[in-house]
């Protein structure tokens, strides 16, 4: 996990993972690789991607102990159909994200996303 960068899975199903990714950092981009096992065995069908409008300033928030500020939501699905997938964190930015798994659709391997072939 990069740095100043946050996961929080909050619910698992047989065919979904929900999550939230959270950029700390106040001025610079984070880019992180998501994938939906520890052995690549699971495909990742497609994610739902939430978009938060408005712009969030997560310092005030973290440093205040303050609530999630409420933000209204868009989403953007996009097919992947593969183990894993890269994500651009914006700074100070959060990204909630449902994906669609479908389980063991791989053999698992000890090969990392970021590794070539």
């Amino acid at each position: 996990m990069p740095d100043d960068v946050a996961a929080l899975v909050s619910r698992l199903t047989e065919d979904e993972v929900e999550l939230e990714l959270v950029n700390l950092h106040p001025s610079r981009a984070r880019r992180l690789i998501v994938q939906a096992s520890g052995y690549g065995e699971h495909r990742i069908v497609r994610v739902h991607a939430g978009q938060l409008s408005g712009e969030l300033k997560l310092a005030t928030y973290v440093e205040a102990g303050a609530p999630w500020p409420a933000a209204e939501r868009t989403t953007r699905t996009t097919e992947i159909g593969a183990p894993a997938f890269e994500v651009e964190l914006a700074p100070a930015s959060r990204l909630p994200l449902v994906l669609e798994v479908e389980r063991h659709a791989y053999k698992p391997s000890y090969r990392q996303p970021w590794e070539t072939a």
